[in-house]
């Protein structure tokens, strides 16, 4: 794993997100052919598939195209050092992606706007950082990953700015801090944050120890907002409001740049 990790950052050039997801499903392949008492040298074909027959019903056809990607991947790597057969790589078959499969899904903007009107009544700590959190995802059209590494010190306050850190392609922009986000921000850092923690991440756990939260915050916030306005989707995750922004944005006349 441990090689596999340092030629990802070397060859392949990733972001630290994207590594560690590839990384994760590595190592629990490895755990799944570990407990059938095999090795990468000893697995076969026939306990990579079943791999998928356990594991593969937690995914989405989209993300199962991912996975067996990456893991084609970390065995076409492992054949490269002999560790295993190199047919282990081959025998890996993605899923058929039909057309128009994959277009984004969103919700009207109606319901965002609801949703965050809905959220601002919650004075609870909870509630005031989920509705910054709401804020900032409606009003930039940002990732779960990019709002989770927000600090402290990525707002200006006197230039009124907010700087983020993108996940993907290595950018980085300084956009102007709309007033609306602002203010959300300044309630729940002074309602609801517990600043007494040291930590310069802007959001933290609700509840001892007050760590940086995860995405998997982000995710359960945004999918409880959503439902509780009735947006019916198979997706109520923050890309839900990332698409909606999108389409939102598009249909009032501006450019897809």
């Amino acid at each position: 794993i441990e090689s596999y990790s340092r030629w990802i950052a070397d060859a392949r050039g990733l972001t630290r997100t994207t590594e560690a997801d590839r990384i994760r499903h590595a190592k629990e392949l490895l755990a799944f052919l570990g407990a059938r008492g095999r090795t990468l040298a000893s697995a076969t074909p026939w306990d990579v598939d079943a791999y998928f027959a356990e594991n593969s019903s937690r995914w989405c056809r989209l993300s199962l195209r991912t996975v067996t990607s990456w893991l084609k991947d970390f065995l076409s790597f492992a054949a490269q050092m002999h560790w295993c057969d190199r047919r282990l790589a081959l025998s890996i078959v993605a899923p058929r992606i039909y057309p128009q499969e994959g277009l984004p899904y969103h919700a009207p903007w109606e319901k965002i706007v609801e949703m965050l009107r809905a959220s601002a009544k919650d004075r609870t700590r909870r509630g005031r950082r989920a509705y910054a959190i709401l804020m900032l995802l409606a009003t930039y059209g940002v990732r779960s990953s990019e709002v989770v590494r927000l600090s402290l010190d990525d707002i200006d306050w006197r230039k009124e700015t907010i700087f983020f850190t993108r996940s993907k392609g290595g950018r980085s922009q300084t956009l102007r801090l709309i007033p609306a986000v602002g203010e959300a921000i300044l309630r729940y850092i002074r309602h609801a944050r517990h600043n007494e923690s040291g930590f310069r991440n802007l959001f933290l756990r609700a509840d001892a120890p007050y760590a940086a939260i995860r995405s998997g915050v982000v995710y359960a916030t945004v999918r409880k907002a959503l439902e509780g306005v009735g947006v019916e989707s198979a997706h109520l995750g923050p890309h839900c409001i990332r698409h909606s922004f999108a389409t939102h944005h598009v249909n009032s006349g501006r450019s897809l740049k």
